[in-house]
């Protein structure tokens, strides 16, 4: 797979020849960089994370995948040798993948040569039947770029140009290396004076220029492997001066520190009557947050550890990808974990026994991205530095962020990953993520996402992040909700707690009404009837219907306008019979919409002065009640769309019924009765 040199030439043009080198002496560690690489290439081709070096009965393949949107594998032949590739070895590698037939999915065989073939085996390839795909160097790289792991040359030396600006007697060399180190992938960008290579600068595969203390790294590596680096001069410029003990960044971290409580440390009460003033009000975050518990997949034959605690999930797997349904408390465990770093005198305040690291936590809340979606790491912080009241302090605070990265003392918190819409956007922000994870192999994430959102970028993260899911609310967790919920809304007094309390054990009791509890969203939901109603009704239909009147009436009244009862209602029950009929539980953005046209067709009486297009609609609830939410994108019909659901199957069935009773369903006769 891999010979023991370091130089792996790949050819393009006659005036682009760009070689593909791997910095690492140690047998091992060379083959797990190149490995690395291949995986990353199967990655941008659309396939799962791979597998490697899997031993069968009497062969070994160097690569197999799972497509991550049809239904198909690919297995792979992979070299890294300083001579071209041959007839015979294309011949065997055919042989291979003719035997491998475990299941009925079409199979794809890449036959990877960074060297590039022989024009005899080229020849050969033309004539068979049964093609395989075979990539030389320049494909791997071109691959790599259209599938976001690199950015493109010509975008690299744009780049590299502005670390040498001033410098007017450099000349550019066309001729640029990409170079595989433990720390990523890194263009190098070479200048010359008098046709003879003086500058380089080293640009990571995200676009951003490396810092320093990491150039010295990869200068290292590369003088061991022979490498001329250390006798050119590095553009890559020189960091800040400034040490932690600067007064200066003492007050820079204050600024942060209250860029962070502005951010993160209170949470809304969303959902309360329109004339109440608690509804309007930010309540502290350590008011009403119940430590989490987290349901943990480990990569070990994917075992599954149920309602471990967040603080020892993280102390145990400090990379965590973290899904859950909307209203699952993603975003509030994200905020719990910006303040508590940010502010340790709030993180004893809440008993979720978090790791003692002395981290700094960098926040990103990915529907505020826009346009950064797609810039670098380096970028990502600029930003970062540029929020108030950091904004006056910015210089200071960038460097010893750099610092602190170096260090390995920063936590990553990205919160909603699925919230870029854009899904070439998203891809690119998950491979800037993947990047600095490799350029700083000591720091720490939590990135959050709803799980259909997070299904098609999660090869990206597989290999560096555990997944977690957050665990169902058991009867303790309703219960410190409900008393830590009725404080705060009715009053802090004995009685007020006696009955949450009681409420809580109402709740826990009952099966069928637990099961609208198990996620803070839900759970509120309920606190909200039995606030709005006056009790919490003892027969479902009652409490079902008052819980959709809530969602529809009280929820999120800040942000958006009530929907109508009568105008909501027909066009959900339509919506939610249709899909119980088929069978489904998630629907694709066009049917619903077709459904809802449908709806308002077929029941001109009750819906023939509705206000908005459908589009609207879909729109209005989710944001307004969140009880028909996008919960991700799938394919259907060859398309990457969005796809909804009800907040619960409970409200699915509930809308279901109420549609058989009013007759607000597909294809009703007037001589229909329940019972047909």
């Amino acid at each position: 797979m891999l010979d023991k040199g370091c130089r792996l030439w790949h050819t393009g043009g006659m005036q682009d020849v760009t070689p593909i080198r791997i910095l690492e002496r140690d047998n091992n560690r060379r083959g797990d960089l190149f490995g690395r690489l291949m995986a990353d290439l199967f990655v941008a081709l659309g396939y799962e994370q791979p597998r490697l070096n899997i031993h069968k009965s009497g062969r070994e393949l160097d690569l197999l995948a799972d497509h991550r949107l049809e239904p198909r594998r690919a297995i792979a032949e992979c070299k890294a040798t300083t001579e071209p590739i041959g007839g015979d070895d294309l011949n065997k590698f055919v042989g291979a993948r003719d035997v491998e037939h475990e299941d009925k999915r079409p199979l794809t065989g890449y036959f990877i040569s960074l060297a590039g073939f022989r024009e005899t085996a080229v020849e050969q390839e033309k004539q068979r039947r049964t093609k395989i795909i075979t990539l030389a160097g320049p494909d791997v790289v071109s691959e790599l770029v259209e599938g976001r792991i690199l950015i493109a040359k010509d975008r690299v030396t744009e780049l590299a140009g502005r670390c040498c600006a001033g410098l007017g007697h450099l000349v550019l060399d066309p001729n640029v290396e990409l170079l595989a180190h433990e720390r990523g992938w890194i263009w190098a960008v070479y200048y010359t004076q008098g046709k003879a290579r003086t500058h380089f600068a080293l640009i990571h595969s995200d676009g951003t220029p490396l810092a320093r203390a990491i150039c010295d790294q990869v200068i290292a590596a590369d003088r061991d492997c022979g490498g001329v680096l250390h006798t050119l001069t590095c553009l890559n410029p020189m960091p800040a001066s400034g040490s932690d003990s600067d007064p200066r960044v003492a007050e820079a971290l204050v600024a942060y520190g209250q860029y962070i409580a502005n951010e993160c440390g209170y949470i809304q009460l969303d959902g309360l009557p329109a004339d109440s003033d608690v509804g309007s009000r930010r309540l502290r975050l350590e008011n009403l947050f119940v430590p989490l518990h987290l349901d943990v997949t480990t990569a070990e034959k994917e075992k599954k550890k149920e309602r471990q605690p967040v603080g020892a999930v993280l102390a145990e797997h400090p990379r965590l990808a973290l899904l859950a349904a909307p209203g699952g408390g993603k975003s509030t465990l994200s905020k719990r974990l910006a303040v508590a770093y940010a502010d340790p005198a709030r993180r004893g305040q809440i008993a979720d026994n978090l790791p003692q690291r002395e981290w700094l936590p960098l926040f990103f809340r990915c529907r505020e991205l826009r346009g950064l979606s797609r810039g670098s790491f380096a970028e990502l912080i600029d930003a970062l530095s540029q929020r108030e009241p950091v904004r006056q302090h910015a210089a200071i605070f960038r460097a010893y962020v750099d610092r602190a990265l170096l260090a390995g003392r920063v936590l990553m918190l990205v919160d909603g990953l699925d919230e870029i819409s854009d899904l070439g956007d998203r891809a690119a922000f998950v491979c800037t993520l993947r990047t600095a994870l490799q350029a700083y192999p000591g720091i720490a994430i939590v990135v959050t996402s709803r799980e259909a959102g997070f299904r098609h970028v999660a090869a990206h993260l597989a290999s560096i992040c555990t997944h977690a899911t957050l665990s169902p609310f058991n009867p303790d967790d309703i219960r410190r909700l409900s008393v830590s919920w009725h404080r705060e809304v009715v009053g802090d007094t004995e009685k007020v707690r006696a009955d949450a309390e009681e409420l809580a054990a109402t709740i826990a009791r009952n099966d069928r009404i637990q099961r609208l509890a198990v996620n803070p969203l839900l759970l509120t939901t309920l606190l909200l009837v039995k606030r709005w109603v006056g009790s919490l009704p003892t027969k479902r239909a009652v409490l079902y219907g008052k819980a959709v009147e809530v969602l529809l009436m009280t929820w999120n009244t800040e942000g958006h306008e009530p929907i109508a009862e009568e105008e909501a209602l027909p066009q959900l029950c339509y919506v939610a019979s249709a899909m119980m009929l088929n069978g489904v539980q998630k629907i694709s953005r066009p049917r619903l919409a077709g459904l809802l046209q449908e709806a308002r067709d077929a029941m001109p009486t009750e819906l023939g002065y509705v206000k908005g297009t459908v589009d609207q609609f879909i729109h209005r609830v989710e944001d307004r009640s969140s009880l028909l939410m996008m919960t991700g994108h799938d394919v259907e019909d060859g398309r990457l769309v969005e796809f909804f659901e009800f907040r619960h199957l409970t409200f699915q069935e509930f809308l279901t019924a109420r549609a058989m009773v009013e007759g607000w369903h597909r294809g009703r006769k007037e001589s229909d009765t329940l019972v047909s």
